[in-house]
């Protein structure tokens, strides 16, 4: 999972520099868009599954707002950008195929059957894994949203 960490970070980095650097304006927001989708990747590395969710359905369509705007404002040619669109075909099948690779990798080995499944108590060694394993297994399962529930509702509630 470390690397999925550093994959996810690392492209999340390059694509905020390309942010920067990139002069076209819609380009500049496709790769707004891609540091979204690592920083809900690295969201979801965290197990944070409903909070990733939010964060693209937030800043994605807020992006897609500012892109419309950006449009129109800066009346861009569209034409102009489609011309040269198959010069960047090779990049964009690669890094369409390095994304669907990411999002194989995060999701659950038990929900794509192709796959294999593995359980996760099965593949920690008992030797390093420690005593908690077993308080582990006794304890609820509490998701993220109950825990933030049970905070703001609880303790901060005034």
């Amino acid at each position: 999972m470390t690397w999925l960490f550093y994959l996810f970070s690392s492209f999340a980095i390059a694509s905020g520099i390309m942010v920067i650097q990139s002069r076209n304006p819609v380009h500049s927001v496709l790769f707004l868009i891609l540091v979204f989708f690592n920083g809900a990747g690295l969201l979801i590395l965290l197990g944070l599954d409903f909070f990733a969710m939010v964060f693209l359905v937030v800043y994605v369509g807020a992006i897609a707002v500012l892109f419309l705007f950006v449009v129109m404002m800066l009346n861009i040619k569209l034409a102009e950008i489609s011309e040269k669109k198959l010069r960047y075909l090779p990049i964009g099948g690669f890094l369409g195929l390095l994304f669907l690779g990411e999002m194989v990798l995060i999701v659950n080995n038990d929900l794509i059957p192709w796959i294999g499944s593995s359980d996760m108590w099965t593949t920690i060694p008992q030797t390093t894994a420690g005593p908690w394993i077993s308080w582990a297994r006794l304890v609820e399962a509490v998701t993220p949203l109950e825990s933030v529930g049970v905070l703001l509702y609880t303790y901060y509630f005034y």
